[in-house]
């Protein structure tokens, strides 16, 4: 296995010898799950199972995080505390504004507070501005992973839960969307929001001729939904059912 003689971070790393790929080595992707199984068994220590446990065995390894590069979006966060994070959060809320929040900011979260309440997860941006577009200043809190949620979404997910807050995740109806949301679930302590099989064959009544599915794997908080997946096999991307849980927001 080659590693860097010099310290750099999982991008740069990832750019040099992935084809100028830098983030096929972002926390979540499968390749990054690989290649720290390989460093647990060439260090022969047990698989990382904590994202403190991997950024340990990646500077093991000589690949440090990016504290600045590695970002995640946040939106209507209304903090209670007067630190950094907090004034960020609360400026941008104020405004109507999205927040980009980065993993080294959200490392010194000094005395971040939060009210107890729910925040909703969403997989594409798309989302969260359709979110501010409609409710501006009253946006409610939302975290967006981007796809694959990097090591700075799922911080900030365990954090806000610290703080007292329910997580709620929703995401694509296609095969690589249900990874996403079982990593999520698996990595947070986020729950389903609008992802049964009913809401899926609901959103299908409605788009009966969205993309394929792709590859599926089982569906862990639903069963049924791998079912009605696989019998239909078409994929409800969550900019065609936006406005049901935009609805739910708003109550």
């Amino acid at each position: 296995m080659r590693t860097p003689r010099q310290r750099r971070t999982t991008s740069h790393f990832a750019a040099r010898l992935l084809h100028g790929n830098s983030h096929a080595l972002d926390d979540g992707t499968r390749l990054s799950t690989l290649t720290l199984r390989a460093l647990a068994t060439l260090y022969d220590q047990d698989p990382p199972e904590s994202a403190q446990q991997r950024r340990a065995l990646w500077t093991r390894a000589g690949v440090a995080d990016d504290g600045l590069s590695t970002t995640v979006l946040a939106a209507g966060l209304r903090p209670t505390g007067s630190g950094l994070l907090s004034r960020l959060t609360a400026l941008s809320t104020e405004a109507g504004h999205a927040t980009s929040l980065t993993l080294a900011q959200l490392r010194t979260p000094e005395d971040f507070g939060l009210p107890a309440g729910p925040v909703h997860i969403t997989e594409n941006p798309s989302i969260m501005a359709m979110a501010l577009k409609r409710f501006g200043r009253r946006c409610p809190a939302l975290v967006c992973t981007s796809g694959w949620p990097n090591s700075a979404a799922i911080h900030l997910l365990r954090l806000l839960a610290e703080k007292g807050a329910t997580l709620h995740y929703h995401g694509d109806f296609d095969g690589e969307g249900i990874r996403i949301a079982a990593h999520v679930m698996d990595k947070t302590s986020a729950t389903p929001w609008r992802m049964a099989a009913t809401h899926y064959l609901d959103a299908l009544s409605l788009t009966p001729r969205g993309p394929s599915i792709g590859r599926l794997t089982p569906v862990p908080w639903d069963p049924a939904l791998t079912t009605a997946m696989t019998e239909h096999g078409t994929a409800v991307l969550e900019e065609t059912v936006a406005s049901g849980f935009l609805d739910d927001l708003a109550r």
